[in-house]
């Protein structure tokens, strides 16, 4: 096995799935260096575009590295059925590999079969994000999308419960999600309440795919979060794992702990 070809086979399950995605749609083995930095990391994505150009000048074609690679992914899968991989966003430290949190979404979002669940503290500025989700509802009326966000009382904000609410629904249907049809969404009503000591946040951040991958971060759905703070998180495709945690905010929902915005 050549250098290149091993370090390639060394990425991460993830990684490895988004560069077969790549090269399926590729007719050659050069690619826009950006490109796989968003999904590497800068330097790391550098590194991969060079491999791929080496493996190129000894004769692969993009359909034979492709060929490989789903062999290697393959092997993997059966030599671990769950795969835990981190997702690190920031400035890059020697030897340990960032990756684009949003680039992550991105990749969660366009395998989606059949449900996507948001789950987030903040959102804001979120189209790129959200758009992709509305298309789906749009072209599959069973692709099921619902959201577990937090509604927030400022300070020194005196107004009642319900007309928070209302505020946000408004910010919601006409800003952040303008396209028909709307996700459900579900909201803490304690966030609400007018003293610190009772008030709570709805602070969780995570996506839970077909109930089967789950991506439990610190990222907020904003640009900041997506794109340039420093954030950690957890991509594990453990669907018992994925199972749970969707679970738990299903029940919250169906305890009534979680209430549906209203329509």
């Amino acid at each position: 096995m050549s250098d290149d070809l091993r370090f390639l086979a060394d990425q991460s399950l993830v990684q490895l799935k988004d560069l077969l995605g790549l090269l399926r749609s590729a007719s050659s083995l050069v690619f826009n260096v950006h490109t796989l930095q968003q999904l590497f990391g800068g330097t790391e994505g550098s590194v991969v575009a060079e491999a791929l150009k080496g493996l190129g000048a000894q004769g692969w074609t993009a359909r034979q590295l492709a060929a490989a690679v789903d062999a290697v992914i393959t092997n993997r899968e059966l030599q671990n059925r769950f795969s835990n991989d981190l997702v690190l966003s920031g400035p890059e430290v020697p030897g340990i590999p960032t990756r684009s949190t949003h680039a992550v979404l991105h990749a969660l979002i366009s395998e989606a079969k059949s449900e996507v669940v948001l789950v987030g503290y903040v959102i804001h500025n979120a189209t790129s994000l959200l758009l992709p989700l509305a298309s789906k509802m749009q072209a599959d009326p069973a692709f099921d999308v619902w959201c577990c966000l937090d509604i927030k009382r400022g300070k020194n904000d005196t107004s009642e419960g319900h007309s928070l609410v209302q505020r946000f629904k408004n910010e919601f249907e006409n800003e952040l999600w303008p396209w028909n049809p709307k996700p459900r969404v579900y909201y803490d009503p304690r966030s609400l309440a007018d003293w610190g000591t009772t008030r709570s946040s709805l602070h969780a951040k995570c996506v839970i795919v077909d109930r089967k991958v789950a991506f439990v971060t610190s990222a907020n759905f904003t640009d900041a979060a997506q794109h340039r703070n420093i954030e950690a998180g957890v991509l594990s495709r453990d669907p018992k794992l994925a199972l749970k945690l969707h679970s738990y905010f299903d029940g919250l929902r169906n305890e009534g702990i979680l209430q549906l915005l209203p329509r």
